[in-house]
C-alpha cells in the first residue's frame, strides 16, 4: 500500500465488526516509505508496558488477522479486547489451551497475564514501527 489509516489510539477498542471498515477509511491516511511487508493500519503505541521495544508515541505498522487459526508465539500483537487496546507479546498458556499469555517487554513492571482467547474481538500482528523524536 503507498498509505496507511492511523487509527486513533482509544478509539479501537469499542469497533466491533461492522463498522471496523468505516473507522479505517475516516481516519487521516500516511505515506510511509519503506515497508516491505504488507500493512493495514497504524496506530500510536501508549503507556511504557513495551519498553524498550516500543516507546510512547512510536508507531505500529500492523497487519490485521481475518481469522485466528493460529499465533506465532513471541510476536508483537495489538489486541482489542473487553480491557481495551493493548500491544503486547504473544505466547502459549501451557495451564489452559483456552487462553494465551499476554507478555510486555517491560516485565518487571507489568507481569504477564492470560486472558481467554474468546476474549480477542480484533488482532493484528505487528509488522513494523516508527519512532519519531522530536528535536528541542
Amino acid at each position: 500500500k503507498d498509505v496507511l489509516p492511523l487509527i486513533p489510539y482509544p478509539a479501537i477498542g469499542g469497533y466491533t465488526e461492522d463498522n471496523w471498515t468505516a473507522l479505517l477509511n475516516d481516519c487521516p491516511l500516511y505515506a510511509i516509505p519503506d515497508i516491505k511487508t504488507p500493512a493495514d493500519f497504524l496506530i500510536k503505541v501508549g503507556g511504557d508496558s513495551m519498553n524498550p521495544k516500543y516507546q510512547e508515541g512510536d508507531l505500529l505498522a500492523c497487519k490485521m488477522i481475518q481469522e485466528i487459526l493460529f499465533f506465532q508465539w513471541g510476536k508483537t500483537y495489538v489486541l482489542d479486547t473487553s480491557q481495551g487496546v493493548m500491544v503486547k507479546n504473544i505466547y502459549e498458556d501451557a495451564d489452559n489451551k483456552e487462553n494465551i499469555l499476554l507478555v510486555s517487554e517491560n516485565k518487571d513492571k507489568y507481569p504477564p497475564f492470560a486472558i481467554p482467547r474468546s476474549d480477542i474481538r480484533k488482532i493484528a500482528l505487528v509488522v513494523g514501527s516508527i519512532r519519531i523524536r522530536m528535536c528541542e
